[in-house]
């Protein structure tokens, strides 16, 4: 059995499936619900880096066979304390 590797890179357009199910685990677990159409939407938003959203998802390596395990959304926020932009990590 071989161990398992971690790539860490930005998400393309065919990982909509398997970010959608990570996603709304997220929605899920803060019993939160937003409407069907909004996971598209928000992908789209991540994929052409609208309003500064971004994201990067982890898989998981194994030979051949690649399993995203994790993601992690973040985006530039303005702050009073300073003119730097700080960035704001959002699971």
């Amino acid at each position: 059995m071989s161990s398992a590797t971690y790539q860490i890179e930005k998400p393309v357009r065919s990982d909509f499936e398997e970010w959608s199910i990570l996603f709304r685990a997220y929605i899920d677990f803060y019993k939160s619900k937003i409407d069907e159409d909004q996971y598209a939407r928000t992908f789209d938003r991540i994929i052409e880096e609208k309003n500064g959203l971004q994201a990067l998802v982890v898989r998981q390596v194994r030979g051949e066979e690649k399993k995203m395990v994790g993601i992690a959304h973040f985006f530039p926020e303005q702050t009073p304390w300073s003119e730097k932009q700080i960035l704001l990590l959002n699971g």
